[in-house]
């Protein structure tokens, strides 16, 4: 008789996110003779909307496991495995698997929370968790927006608000994963947490109808020194709305997320993840980056997405190229704002390419390295259609501000990505490693016959070295 042992990950059948106890799927498995003395083990489990499973065997735990057939992708319902086995053991278990995503866009549905990524069409903007989550994944995926703004949405507007008035646009995209943050809106004017419920099932149907990856995600939390949440009211209607949405959207097998873990609303340090004013209710800078970077992390374990955001190296401006012997980039010229200190600069070169070495040491908290690049251009860029883009690191310490803008000789800066007029103060860790700033792609006006990037970078708490690859200006067709 063959031992079968079957060992599964509750993990992998929730979509990526450990379930509270007793709240694992079915999972039902059975061994059965044939003929000749044949033995076919079966395993079936109850699946998600677009969750990717990888059935995957072992003989003794000690080899390695390797998939016993292809991936499966999750319709909501069971999903099953069978195969005859002539051994004498054999273990099972069910991996998570990457969900292919066929765009390399993401659409975004969402409030004044979401929509602060960026409300136009040509700057992207570091008080939007969307933008961090975009640029710590190293910008593999981009924004599906409206005709005229980067996220869907507007602030203020309430779930059904958002709903009827964005759904069926956002369902006219490109983009094959669908994100939805709304419901704070709701909680503020005490709204029946079935109100949002019926909106984000709404949303998760209408998606999955037309062939597309729905994910909600949590509303995020809100401190305790909010004007009206002095005595957590708001907080505890969000808790609630959050626990009912959650219910439903993964009971109807779609994919719900926290990603609100990794931030506090604790009194005292409110202030330094959240705005003072007008209220708490939106993330700062730096609680944004909390927020994209827990999201990039939560989406790469359930997406693969197939942008590659330096194949274009059709390079208006110069690259980052070097002279002979050179420790700096041909053409570039760097400033420090406020005070501060470069090290001694050089040139690395591993296995990700070439870097330029660029250590900072600040006098004054806001002291902020500004980085660019004047080269005179062959021709006019007037008319064409252009983008700035930078691959950097922080190789030692944190930068608490990085920016990214796309600048011109008399029209200003023509776009951005990660910026933010008053203040950007993300943070970028080393342990980020590799991150990839790239401005939205804009038409040159009329009378321009010089544009450039423009990197901006502020250490966070004492010195930090950023390390910059690629960083110029590209033309598309």
């Amino acid at each position: 008789m063959t031992a079968f042992r079957f060992l599964f990950c509750a993990a992998a059948l929730l979509g990526g996110v450990l379930p509270a106890s007793g709240d694992l799927p079915a999972v039902s498995s059975s061994l059965i003779e044939g003929e000749g003395g044949t033995q076919r083990f079966e395993i079936s489990w109850q699946s998600r909307i677009g969750a990717r499973y990888q059935v995957e065997k072992s003989q003794n735990l000690v080899e390695p496991w390797l998939p016993a057939d292809d991936a499966l992708t999750g319709n909501g319902g069971p999903l099953s495995f069978s195969e005859t086995v002539g051994v004498s053991s054999m273990f099972y278990r069910i991996s998570p698997a990457a969900t292919i995503a066929s765009t390399p866009q993401i659409a975004a549905l969402g409030d004044s929370i979401s929509v602060a990524a960026g409300l136009g069409s040509y700057e992207i903007r570091g008080t939007g968790y969307l933008a961090w989550a975009r640029v710590l994944g190293g910008s593999k995926w981009d924004f599906a927006p409206t005709p005229t703004q980067i996220v869907w949405g507007l602030g203020g507007l309430s779930s059904t608000q958002l709903i009827n008035g964005y759904l069926q646009g956002m369902l006219g995209s490109p983009a094959k994963v669908n994100l939805a943050m709304f419901g704070m809106n709701d909680a503020l004017n005490n709204f029946a947490p079935s109100v949002v419920v019926g909106n984000a099932l709404q949303f998760c149907e209408s998606m999955a109808a037309a062939g597309k990856i729905p994910v909600i995600l949590g509303i995020t939390p809100v401190p305790l020194g909010t004007p009206g949440n002095e005595e957590g009211v708001i907080s505890a209607r969000v808790v609630v709305i959050n626990q009912a949405v959650k219910a439903a959207v993964e009971g109807a097998g779609y994919h719900w997320l926290d990603i609100s873990t990794t931030i506090s609303t604790s009194p005292g340090v409110a202030n330094d993840l959240y705005m003072t004013s007008p209220t708490n209710l939106h993330p700062s800078s730096l609680g944004a980056s909390e927020l994209g970077r827990e999201l990039n992390r939560q989406l790469s374990a359930l997406f693969t997405f197939t942008d590659t955001p330096l194949a274009n190296r059709a390079w208006l401006t110069p690259n980052a190229d070097y002279a002979d012997g050179a420790t700096t980039p041909t053409g570039y010229s760097m400033y420090v704002q406020a005070g501060g200190s470069t090290g001694a600069q050089s040139v690395i070169d591993d296995s990700e390419g070439r870097w330029w070495h660029v250590p900072m040491s600040p006098l004054y908290a806001h002291s902020t390295w500004v980085i660019w690049n004047l080269t005179p251009l062959s021709a006019s860029p007037a008319g064409k259609t252009v983008d700035a883009v930078a691959r950097v690191r922080i190789s030692e310490g944190a930068c608490r501000g990085l920016g990214l803008a796309l600048a011109s000789n008399s029209s200003g800066n023509l776009s951005y990505d990660l910026s933010d007029p008053t203040d950007v103060k993300g943070i970028v860790r080393e342990a980020d490693g590799t991150v990839i700033l790239r401005t939205p792609k804009v038409v040159v006006p009329a009378g321009v016959s010089l544009v450039y990037p423009v990197l901006v970078a502020t250490p966070s708490g004492g010195d930090a070295t950023i390390e910059i690859a690629e960083f110029a200006v590209r033309e598309w067709p």
